[in-house]
């Protein structure tokens, strides 16, 4: 069981909570809107995207639940045109495309 002095002091130290609430929540209430880290992300996203964002629904909710760690949640094609682009240039295609350029169409 508590003493008369911790209790006093362990409501004290309640009341002081209870203010440094109530001031902080005045100082949140009285504030200038800042754009918040979610909006700032998102105009930097907007600039450096290789790809668009997705626009919200009415409800809020996006098309689909989002598992990629991308900045603007959208997975780059920039993998797949390197690809594409690789396999069209390689000297095995070439070298395929000159052969069939070069060979006779017999019967005509």
């Amino acid at each position: 069981m508590a003493t008369k002095a911790e209790q006093a002091h362990a409501e004290e130290v309640r009341e002081m909570a209870k203010k440094a609430r109530a001031a902080k929540a005045k100082k949140k209430a009285k504030a200038p809107s800042k754009p918040t880290k979610k909006a700032k992300k998102a105009a930097r996203t907007s600039r450096k995207a290789t790809v668009a964002l997705e626009t919200q629904s009415v409800t809020g909710q996006p098309s689909r639940k989002s598992t990629r760690s991308s900045a603007n949640r959208k997975r780059s094609d920039t993998g797949l045109t390197r690809r594409a682009e690789n396999k069209e240039s390689s000297s095995d295609t070439r070298f395929r495309e000159s052969k069939a350029k070069s060979a006779r169409v017999r019967g005509h």
